[in-house]
């Protein structure tokens, strides 16, 4: 990731060191929530013969990979909800 915007020079990184922890946990929800619904989805599709043993070797797998592949999202996520909270002053675009 960038460390400023090529066409405003705002910095994305706007806390301290662990700034991103707060994408961790946006990484998180929309990964066990996106988890949530696919495993509902699946178990109301296959009805009556929902495939367990898919579901829990293959649940962990999907988990863990989807808020892998969400943390770019996340980041992104967690910029927005901290530029709504701290709007962006003129000194952090020098």
């Amino acid at each position: 990731m960038l460390e400023r915007c090529t066409g405003c020079n705002f910095r994305y990184k706007r806390g301290d060191e662990n700034y991103f922890s707060g994408a961790m946990f946006f990484a998180f929800m929309i990964g066990a929530g996106s988890f949530v619904v696919t495993f509902l989805l699946v178990i109301a599709l296959t009805t009556p013969n929902v495939p367990w043993d898919a579901l829990q070797y293959g649940a962990p797998v999907v988990l863990g990979t989807g808020m892998v592949l969400f943390y770019p999202i996340a980041r992104a996520v967690w910029l927005f909800v901290d530029v709504m909270m701290r709007p962006v002053t003129s000194a952090e675009l020098e």
